[in-house]
């Protein structure tokens, strides 16, 4: 049933083949693919094998073929080749570890960088971008393409010198969750897809039981994980001290928050959790709540030997990892559909695989360890292609769909995981009022589930994410606006005229307005920019204007740019020292208004130089109000000098 090939250089030949007469056999294979790690395989060869000395660690590549349907069950490499080996009987073997082109992804490293509000999908892209930057030259048959990504979320990630894949494991899995996936594409280019668990795999219609194609099974708890009390972070609100956002100032000042009954049964067991992209407490005491309520749940496997009774046409359904299947016990009181997340295969026994089901703690992105000597690579700089990246996107979700069920009714048209809308737990729904898409982990309340993504007949469009090149709009109304950040570009955010001019500009470098700001408080004070003038005041009418247009005329016609003030009454309170700095001035003479009164401490009413160039002044004493009567004074490189 399956066939194995190794590839040396370009050049494929036969490790193992269904004759039993054949030289190229293998003694034992087996291999397992897991949602939750990169897939391995184990292969025990014979020196009588003629391939036996063309195995070779880290080069040949490795693909095991189920004959019976052609799909490609294993796509790898060798990764290590311990010593010979030779048991009791005088045997001798080579065992062969092989792990998945995913694998591939430990083979680089990222450099430091942080990228700031960056979606998932504009990260994956340039992390792969950089793999490839690497592996383009000398191992070319190790670039990986991104194909279909279904989890979303912008927050900041910092890679650190750690392999690619720990980075795609650190900064999106461990936060995000999530399936990484890798297959071929048309033109046998490997393609890395990032699938939601819910995205990914089907329901099967087959049902695993009992004396029917369950062999043995057993179950197991994990409690280690669990969190009965938990401080919810959101984005950083402070760069120096990295403090962040809290939930205090709208949880009665509490930064943490309970689950009351896990408490009543585990006792407290506190946790953190970090939402970078979130800005508001009370979205980020919701996020909580709905990260508390997993995260206070025991997690239960289950490790099953099950028969695949399709290997001998006897069920439609074969057992692939990431497909869900009805499991029964009634000995363990088991009846739900469960994911299965790891399959080993025997090749010599494929009608008796072992799985593995339910839920693990550890086993996220599990990898191969490996050890390497790095070579350091400056992080080569991303430009934002958000429309081209979401196309690409969208393009690769239609076009590795390879299951469904269209189901035509006379009023409806349904696209389905399932056969039937009571065991779907993904549905596309088309009728006269408008299509959507619903989607539940409970078998059959997809169909009449919520609908978060649907365009109805009454002009409504409802989606989580949009993205289009240009949009026309009457009016946008919601509550945070972010214009830029995405893979680290500048934002720019216009504002034009009827004739197409552009009025206002607000860019990295700050605002540019055409025309008047206003600020106003509600007791009705307002201050105004325009034209080149501030000007204050209240309902009432203006009380202040500084023109920054003015020119100002000297006694010697001589016409000057400046700056006048126009108020009722100027003070400057709390002014200990007021002067002019520069000495070099105009000078001449210019009229001084007569009457106006002056009271202060220490007023400087005269300056002047005296005959051996020191400094002279005269002072006016607090007590004293003196009204300036001098028609006229001159200023002489910048200093004052009048006459009394």
């Amino acid at each position: 049933m399956y066939r194995i090939e190794i590839e040396n250089n370009g050049i494929t030949e036969i490790l193992h083949e269904m004759n039993p007469k054949s030289p190229r056999r293998v003694a034992d294979c087996e291999f397992t693919d897991d949602t939750e790690a990169v897939d391995s395989a184990t292969i025990i060869v014979n020196p009588q094998n003629p391939a036996y000395e063309h195995l070779h660690e880290l080069k040949t590549l490795v693909r095991i073929i189920n004959t019976k349907t052609g799909e490609t069950a294993f796509d790898g490499r060798v990764l290590h080749i311990p010593e010979e080996s030779m048991d009791s009987s005088g045997i001798i073997t080579k065992t062969v570890l092989c792990e998945s082109v995913a694998g591939y992804l430990c083979d680089t490293v990222q450099l430091y960088h942080n990228y700031q509000d960056t979606e998932v999908t504009g990260f994956l892209a340039s992390l792969l971008d950089y793999h490839n930057s690497i592996m383009q030259d000398s191992s070319p048959e190790r670039c990986i393409l991104l194909g279909a990504v279904t989890v979303h979320g912008t927050n900041s990630k910092t890679t650190a010198q750690r392999s690619t894949m720990d980075e795609i494991k650190e900064n999106l899995i461990s936060r995000l969750g999530g399936i990484l996936h890798t297959r071929r594409n048309e033109n046998n280019q490997i393609v890395l897809d990032y699938y939601q668990e819910e995205d990914f795999g089907t329901v099967c219609n087959t049902k695993v039981e009992i004396a029917v194609n369950m062999k043995s099974i057993s179950a197991g708890t994990d409690a280690t994980g669990i969190i009965t009390r938990l401080y919810p972070f959101g984005c950083q609100v402070n760069d120096e001290t990295a403090e962040r956002l809290t939930i205090a100032e709208v949880n009665s000042g509490c930064p943490y928050i309970d689950d009351e009954d896990a408490i009543a049964r585990y006792g407290v067991k506190c946790g953190t959790v970090i939402f970078d992209d979130i800005t508001l407490p009370e979205n980020l005491l919701a996020k909580g709540r709905e990260y508390l309520a997993q995260a206070c749940q025991i997690k239960k496997s289950y490790q099953a030997v099950v028969l695949d009774l399709s290997t001998i046409g006897k069920a439609a359904d074969s057992f692939q990892a990431g497909n869900t299947y009805r499991f029964v016990n009634r000995l363990l009181h088991l009846d739900e559909y469960l994911r299965v997340i790891r399959r080993t295969v025997n090749i010599f026994r494929p009608y008796q695989p072992t799985i593995e089901i339910g839920d693990k703690m550890e086993r996220v992105t599990d990898i191969v360890t490996q050890t390497r000597n790095y070579i350091a690579y400056e992080v080569p700089k991303q430009r934002s292609e958000i429309l081209q990246q979401a196309k690409n996107n969208a393009s690769a979700l239609i076009t590795s769909a390879t299951h469904g069920y269209v189901i035509v009714e006379p009023e409806q048209i349904l696209i389905m995981n399932t056969s039937d809308k009571t065991t779907a737990t993904k549905v596309w729904r088309i009728n006269i009022n408008g299509f959507g898409y619903s989607h539940s982990d409970i078998p059959g309340q997809a169909y009449d589930g919520e609908y978060g993504l649907a365009i109805t007949m009454d002009g409504a469009i409802v989606a989580d994410y949009i993205t289009t090149g240009t949009m026309y709009a009457d009016r946008i109304k919601g509550g945070t606006l972010t214009i830029g950040g995405y893979n680290n570009d500048n934002g720019v955010m216009q504002v034009r005229n009827s004739s197409g001019d552009v009025v206002c500009l607000f860019d990295q470098n700050g605002a540019d307005i055409i025309g008047k700001i206003t600020s106003r408080d509600s007791s009705g004070y307002w201050v105004t920019i325009d034209n080149g003038q501030i000007q204050g005041g209240d309902s009432s009418g203006t009380y202040m204007t500084i023109d920054a247009r003015a020119t100002i005329t000297d006694t010697s016609g001589t016409v000057h740019k400046g700056t006048r003030i126009y108020s009722d009454a100027v003070s400057l309170d709390n002014c200990n020292h007021f002067g002019i700095s520069g000495w070099e001035g105009c000078s001449g003479t210019m009229p001084v208004v007569t009457g106006v009164s002056l009271m202060a401490t220490d007023v400087v009413l005269d300056a002047w130089i005296d005959e051996n160039g020191d400094l002279q002044k005269y002072t006016l004493p607090l007590s004293d109000l003196v009204s300036v009567v001098e028609q006229s004074c001159y200023f002489h490189h910048g200093i004052m000098c009048t006459s009394w």
